[in-house]
This record gives structure tokens, C-alpha cells and sequence, in this order.
């Protein structure tokens, strides 16, 4: 394992034992018989393939579990019990797939929650099941993470310590950040599911009236690794400074679409490729010591990654490869401008990529 995968583990293992802590009076509670049987049969294995943990998510619903005493009420077809809410779902496809947004309005927000919202779980969990737009999709999935996770907060049962329920729910999320950061769920790599859980803390951070040092080290902790293996595409800089490890990189290439064009980005920079050390960027004498670095720990895991993963470290070797030919070394610069040991270190970086290319085959 490498040092990064070790530290996330660690996090994880962190995070799971302050959760394992504040659950072990929760876990207890007896939930009515048509509940745990909605929950082990309709609500968690989808919630499971969409990267939650199984037993995390149980005990974040018996939490709340009076408050979602409508459901038990609901027979089939059960769409037909709200069909407002179900046609605001549709129109919010339609409005994704025509028209891309970032969020949109329905039952999620804690402060505007009510009981009767429980309903809208059922709505949520049918489209995700029919889903086949992944822009919708990304949507729903944090939607999904954001609702129950609120819902539970909003409705903890009377019975129970606030303080410990709101332990269960702030450190099972950060338990499935820290999971799904390592390894997002088989068919939803480019979905950063482990974003979602990260969101929901900041807005929990947001809502709380007086400051929580210890869970905002947590949250601190969580930003800090997101910035590293994949940042917020609309806030990082791809200014990389010359000191920078490149090894995590084999995490980012986990991430499908996204982990690929960010990796790339790491070694295709015009700055980069020009050699122009004055922007602080990776020079040509360190270039292809930094992309040994990243052979040598895709080298160590490639046979342990998933099928997915190995097609994404695949399609990044093949995008140095473009990077790296001629017709982009010259980058439409005269003669006498090049540094002769650009030309040098992009042939050397060339041959690097194909022979690493040829060896995993």
C-alpha cells in the first residue's frame, strides 16, 4: 500500500472509530417490523452500489426512524402518493439533460425539511434506479446524500442523545468520504461521489451556532486530501510547484473522466512543456523524475486496480503520448527561442511514456 492509501486508511479507520463510538446505544433501538424490512430490502442496497456504507447508513436511519413512519403508510404504486413531487423530479431531468445546472430546489435543505418529505426518498431511489443521464445522475446522487443526512439530523428520535446522533451522522460521512476518495463505486468513478459527503459537512459547519474544533480539524483534514487527489474543478490552479509529489496521482486515476484530464494536466502545462522555470513550474530536469515517481506507484497497484481504473491509467498514457510527440513540443516557437534540453527532455519523456505503456501489457 502505498504512503498516500495509508494515510487515507487512516483517516477512514479515524473517522469509523469516533462513528463506532457515539452508534454503540443506537444500534439497539428496535425499529418496527415493515421499516427494517423496507430498509434491508429497498433503501440500502441501492445506497450501497452508490458508494454508502452499509451499516453506517442503518444506523443514520434509526436515528430518525419515527419520523419516517409515513412510508410504512405507502403501498404500490408508490409514486402515485406524490405525484408532485415526482413530476418536480421529472422536470428537473429535462432541465439537466437540456439545460446543465449545478443544483436544484427540492426536499434537501435541513432548515426547510418536514416529516412528510420522507416520501421523497422513495422518489429519489426509483430515479436513480432509472437514471441514463450522468449529469442528472451526479445531481441526484448529492441530492441523496445531502437528504438523509439531513433528514436525520433534522428528526433525531426523542429517545436519543443529540449529541451522540449527530456524532453517528458527522463521522459516518467522513468515514465514506475517506472510503470513497480511495475507491469510488464500480460504474460511478466519474461521478466524485466522495465530494457529496465533504459538501454536506461544510453546510453542517455553516448551520452549527458555536464552533466544533475537533470536526473542524476533521473537515480540515478532508478538504486537504480532496485538494490534493482531485480539487474542485472550478477552484483549483493547475500551477504546480516544483517540489510537489506526484505519486498520489494513482488515486486521482481512480476518479474516471475527471482523475484523467486532472492527472494530464500535471505534465502537459504549457509553462511545463516550455521549461519556463520562472512560474515556479516543474523543470525539465525534474519533469522526468516526477513522472518515474508516478510509473513506479502505478506499476506497484495496477494489478490490484479495477478493470475501470486500468482503462483510465491506459487513457492517460495515451494522452502523454499526444502531449509528448513532436508536432506539440514545437509549439509553433522559432528555432532559436527552444531550449536545447526542451527538445531533449520531451523525446526522453516520449520514450518513458512508451516503454512504461509496453510494460503493463
Amino acid at each position: 500500500m502505498s504512503l498516500i492509501s495509508s494515510q487515507i486508511a487512516q483517516h477512514e479507520q479515524k473517522a469509523r472509530t469516533k462513528y463506532l463510538s457515539a452508534v454503540q446505544h443506537i444500534d439497539n433501538i428496535p425499529l418496527p417490523g415493515w421499516f427494517n424490512n423496507f430498509l434491508e430490502q429497498s433503501v440500502l442496497p441501492p445506497l450501497v452500489r452508490i458508494g454508502f456504507d452499509k451499516k453506517i447508513a442503518d444506523s443514520i436511519f434509526r436515528i430518525s426512524a419515527p419520523a419516517w413512519e409515513l412510508l410504512g403508510s405507502s403501498t404500490a404504486p408508490k409514486l402515485k402518493l406524490h405525484p408532485v413531487l415526482a413530476r418536480y423530479v421529472q422536470e428537473t431531468r429535462q432541465d439537466v439533460v437540456f439545460r446543465p445546472i449545478n443544483w436544484i430546489v427540492l426536499p434537501r435543505a435541513h432548515s426547510f425539511l418536514t416529516k412528510r418529505d420522507s416520501l421523497s426518498l422513495i422518489v429519489y431511489l426509483h430515479h436513480l434506479n432509472s437514471v441514463a443521464n450522468i449529469a442528472y445522475e451526479k445531481v441526484l446522487l448529492r441530492i441523496l446524500t445531502e437528504f438523509i443526512g439531513n433528514f436525520s439530523l433534522k428528526f433525531i428520535s426523542s429517545s436519543l442523545s443529540e449529541k451522540k446522533a449527530i456524532e453517528v451522522v458527522f463521522y459516518g460521512y467522513a468515514a465514506m468520504f475517506w472510503k470513497n476518495l480511495q475507491q469510488p463505486p464500480s460504474g460511478l468513478e466519474d461521478s466524485l461521489i466522495f465530494k457529496n459527503y465533504l459538501s454536506w459537512a461544510r453546510a453542517y459547519k455553516k448551520r452549527m451556532p458555536f464552533k466544533d474544533p475537533e470536526k473542524d480539524s476533521v473537515i480540515a483534514e478532508m478538504e486537504e486530501m480532496e485538494n490534493k487527489i482531485l480539487p474542485d474543478q472550478k477552484g483549483y490552479s493547475f500551477v504546480i510547484n516544483q517540489n510537489q509529489n506526484v505519486g498520489y496521482l494513482h488515486i486521482t486515476l481512480r476518479h474516471g473522466c475527471p482523475g484523467i484530464n486532472y492527472a494530464v494536466q500535471h505534465f502537459t502545462q504549457k509553462n511545463i512543456l516550455m521549461c519556463d522555470c520562472s512560474y515556479d513550474h516543474l523543470s525539465c530536469r525534474k519533469l522526468p523524475r516526477k513522472i518515474n515517481t508516478l510509473f513506479r506507484e502505478l506499476r506497484n497497484s495496477y494489478d490490484h486496480e479495477t478493470p475501470r481504473t486500468r482503462k483510465s491509467i491506459q487513457a492517460f498514457l495515451v494522452e502523454l503520448s499526444k502531449a509528448y510527440r513532436p508536432p506539440f513540443v514545437n509549439l509553433n516557437l522559432s528555432k532559436q527561442n527552444v531550449p536545447d534540453n526542451m527538445t531533449f527532455t520531451k523525446r526522453r519523456m516520449a520514450y518513458m511514456v512508451q516503454d512504461f505503456r509496453q510494460s503493463l501489457h
